[in-house]
C-alpha cells in the first residue's frame, strides 16, 4: 500500500499481518474438518467390524449344520 505519512503506513501493514492470521485460522478450521472426516472413517470400519462380526455368525450357523450332519450319521 502507498501511504504519505509513515505512521499510516505501519498501521496499514499491521492490518496486512491481521488479514493473515485470519487466513491462518480458516485453515486450521479445514484441518478440523479433515479430522471429521477421518472419525466418520473410522466409524465405516467400526461397521465393517460389525460385518465380519455378522459373517462369524454365519459361520457359527455353519458348525451347527454339520452337527446335525453327523447326528444323521
Amino acid at each position: 500500500s502507498i501511504c504519505v505519512d509513515k505512521k499510516i503506513k505501519k498501521c496499514l501493514r499491521i492490518k496486512d499481518n491481521m488479514l493473515g492470521i485470519k487466513d491462518n485460522v480458516l485453515g486450521i478450521k479445514d484441518n478440523m474438518l479433515g479430522i471429521k472426516d477421518n472419525m466418520l472413517g473410522i466409524k465405516d470400519n467400526m461397521l465393517g467390524i460389525k460385518d465380519n462380526m455378522l459373517g462369524i455368525k454365519d459361520n457359527m450357523l455353519g458348525i451347527k449344520d454339520n452337527m446335525l450332519g453327523i447326528k444323521d450319521n
